[in-house]
């Protein structure tokens, strides 16, 4: 257990720690003795603890559950992780009902920020070529003013490359 890089938690169906295994006990939102015995709902933020225990609550119905992201603030910082859960065979089971889940919590506030910055990229990104759409939608409606203009002067207008000597346009008069 001590290689696994994640935070490592046996919980009931209410959430409540029963143990937890980590090697990276800086990423715990408060220390390991004072979350054993207490319930998720106790010590995450609401949201937190609402996807925390939709997790266990799919497990329970399928056995396992993985995907789910969520938030902590950890030091006054934004931290990510993404939750797998499974069902467990309890060592001390006190029914046939009292199940016991695995919790991987796996790290992944690094991947997330470059989500975020991505997104933000992609965002500019989109801003520029929305602006660059405009301009050529403008230089397209002054081409357009400038063709009917010429093609209703009533002369011969013609646009002759000086390079080539190739007729580039020549209006309808």
């Amino acid at each position: 257990l001590e290689a696994i890089p994640d935070l490592l938690f046996e919980m009931d169906k209410e959430g409540r720690y029963h143990d937890i295994h980590t090697n990276r006990s800086g990423l715990l939102i408060q220390p390991r003795e004072a979350l054993l015995g207490r319930t998720v709902a106790d010590v995450l933020p609401p949201e937190a603890a609402q996807t925390a225990l939709e997790a266990l609550a799919a497990a329970n119905v399928n056995g396992s559950d993985y995907g789910r992201v969520i938030e902590l603030q950890v030091d006054g910082q934004p931290n990510w992780f993404e939750l797998s859960v499974t069902t467990i065979a309890s060592r001390n089971a006190l029914t046939a009902g009292d199940k016991r889940f695995l919790v991987l919590s796996r790290y992944i506030t690094d991947r997330r920020l470059n989500e975020i910055e991505l997104e933000q990229h992609r965002l500019h990104l989109e801003t520029l070529v929305q602006a660059r759409t405009a301009e050529l939608q403008d230089a397209n409606r002054r081409l357009q003013d400038t063709q009917f203009a010429m093609d209703s002067v009533g002369i011969a207008i013609h646009w002759v490359d000086a390079d080539t000597g190739r007729f580039l346009y020549v209006n309808r008069f």
